[in-house]
């Protein structure tokens, strides 16, 4: 599949699959200096993001499939120290609110501002896309996460769960 162009609007990665395994053949995306910039990096967050959360790998279809239905003004952020995975973290921008989520840190990198970076620059790449509010979501269990945020300006606004009737 060439992608030498804007990434395309719908599920076109499954769309490929679906193609190639009509031939009976590997998909293969052919990735070069016209193609979207970044487009390694959203191939690869999914991965990044499940070695961070230590989730099993039974996960990433799962996570490939949420990072894929994002809205289209998005980015995928993965930050390295002396090339060593410190943390990720996406962004995304609809109708002027920006959405930070799948934040992070490396075990080894916590409490050494790597959270903050991550924060920052996907803040910025939100504003820059028109975004005039910031917004997040988190569990209040979460207490370093719920720490990192507040130390970022975000103040919690409302909560909510979810009820399930079997």
């Amino acid at each position: 599949m060439w992608t030498s162009a804007d990434t395309p609007e719908g599920d076109f990665q499954q769309e490929a699959e679906h193609f190639y395994k009509g031939l009976g053949l590997p998909v293969c995306f052919h990735i070069s200096n016209a193609s979207p910039k970044g487009l390694d990096a959203v191939y690869c967050l999914d991965d990044h993001f499940i070695q961070l959360e230590e989730f099993s790998t039974e996960r990433h279809q799962g996570y490939t499939n949420i990072f894929e239905r994002m809205p289209p003004c998005k980015t995928f952020f993965t930050m390295y120290d002396q090339g060593s995975l410190a943390a990720v973290g996406t962004a995304s921008v609809i109708d002027g609110y920006g959405g930070l989520s799948n934040i992070v840190v490396a075990k080894e990198h916590r409490g050494k501002g790597a959270g903050t970076q991550v924060i920052r620059t996907l803040t910025e790449w939100a504003i820059g896309n028109g975004a005039k509010h910031m917004y997040l979501q988190v569990l209040k269990e979460n207490m370093a996460a719920v720490s990192l945020y507040e130390k970022n300006g975000f103040s919690p606004i409302s909560e909510q769960h979810y009820r399930i009737n079997r």
